[in-house]
Order: structure tokens, then sequence, then C-alpha cells
């Protein structure tokens, strides 16, 4: 029996330090195989991202369709999306799999760089993307952009992990919090309707790229294999520590994660 594929929908770094090639590395590396459809372009590397050009929405529609029409599909990943226009092809797109778990990384903007989604597409995507997700993955930024709570302890990282679940509507329906820009030693959230797991680990030293994507690709590709939310995190957590405390470090350059 042919293995359903992890879906990958995001950017392009090609630098490789974060994006889709980033995706494609953690999913793997949890046992999933991959496809994937590009939603923008990017020019970036570890200074960050300086230009950001989106695919148009007629060819990511057809990438997705064609992917869709022809492969077994085990679960789909949300990433850097760039325009109003992608997000509400996407959104099409899953409602036409609702049998399908979605895992959203809602990208708003990198550490270093210009956004990678305009503000016109933020609400799009609280209002008609976000509702059709079984996992939300959002940074403290991202939480705070996406619902309006200011994050400054455990607290209010749980607050807006519920007013997330709110907009993300009935049934089983997860947020992960990822507490990696809160000081001291790291915090991330889990939070679901009726369980809440906080994961601490100790801060790693230097700057990271590409962490957000790699957790959060390495959790859609645990779904796509069979295993429950929180197994997945856990295991997606456990392969991006070990991935960080190998990677390089080098004065003034933010360090980039290897397998």
């Amino acid at each position: 029996m042919t293995q359903p594929r992890l879906l990958v929908i995001s950017a392009l770094d090609p630098s490789a330090g974060a994006g889709m090639l980033m995706d494609l590395q953690a999913a793997r590396a949890v046992g999933a195989q991959v496809v994937a459809a590009i939603s923008a372009i990017t020019v970036q590397a570890a200074s960050g991202v300086r230009q950001v050009h989106p695919v148009k929405s007629n060819i990511l529609a057809a990438q997705l369709d064609t992917l869709a029409e022809e492969l077994p599909l085990g679960a789909v990943k949300v990433g850097a999306l760039a325009s109003k226009s992608n997000v509400r092809v996407v959104a099409g797109f899953l409602h036409r799999l609702p049998h399908l778990p979605v895992l959203v990384d809602p990208v708003i903007k990198p550490t270093r760089g210009v956004p990678l989604l305009p503000r016109q597409a933020i609400m799009e995507m609280a209002k008609n993307l976000l509702p059709l997700a079984t996992v939300v993955t959002p940074n403290i930024q991202e939480a705070e952009e996406l619902t309006g709570v200011k994050i400054s302890d455990d607290a209010s990282m749980l607050e807006a992990g519920k007013k997330l679940l709110e907009l993300m509507g009935e049934g089983d329906r997860w947020v992960l919090i990822k507490g990696g820009h809160m000081p001291g030693n790291p915090v991330d959230v889990l939070v679901g309707k009726k369980t809440v797991r906080r994961y601490r680990s100790s801060r790693r030293p230097g700057e990271f790229r590409g962490t957000g994507c790699a957790l959060a690709s390495a959790i859609a590709g645990g779904l796509s294999i069979g295993k429950s939310v929180p197994e997945a995190v856990k295991q997606a957590r456990k392969m991006l520590i070990k991935w960080m405390d190998k990677a390089p470090s080098i004065a003034g350059v933010p360090r980039c994660l290897r397998p």
C-alpha cells in the first residue's frame, strides 16, 4: 500500500535555512513522504528576508489540484502564503478535503527582514483558513497579531491559545504557541479543547533560523503517518532540539539547523 504523502504548501528560501527546503528535510526526518506546492519565491539568506514574490494564485491552484488528483494525501502543512489571493486559494482547496488533518503555521513576519504576509491577508487567514486547521502553530508575535492578546507570560499564552481555538471552531482542534521569543528558557504551550500541555527546554546559545518551519513540518509529518497531535508534537520537538544542538555557531550569524 502506498504511504500517504504530506502536502507542504510554503515559500522557497533559496538558502535552505527556512521555508520549503527546510520543511522537506524536517518532514522526511520523522518518516513522512512529502510533496510540495510553492506559494512564493523569496530572496533571503542568514541576514533576513529581502524580497517576497508570491506565485500567481492560478498557478498555486494548479499545483494543488494536480497533486491531489494523482497522489494519496495524508495531511497538509500550510506555511507562508505571501498574498491574500493565495490564502483564498488554499482555503478553497482545503474545503474540498475535509477529511485531512491540516497544520497551519501562520507565517506573518520573519525575525529579520520584510513581512511574508501582507496586513490585508491576515484577516483573511483568521476568517477563512484557521477554521479549516487541525493544528495552528504561531510564535508569540503571530499569536498576538491573530488574537489581540499581549503575551508576556504563561497565562497570556494560554489565553491566546484559547482565543485561537475559538477561531478554529468545533472538533478536535489544537494550538501550539511557540515560546522561543520569550525571555528565559522557552516554554511551548499546546492547547486543546480539554487539554493543556507545556513543553519546557533550556535555551540554546545564539539566534536560530528555520526553527518554526522545521517544528511545524515535523508535526505535520507525524500527522501524515497517523500520529495523534500530542504524539506528533513530542516527536517533532525532540527532533528540533537535536538539530539545534548540532547547528554550527558563528559569531554574529544566525545558526542554521543541521539534521
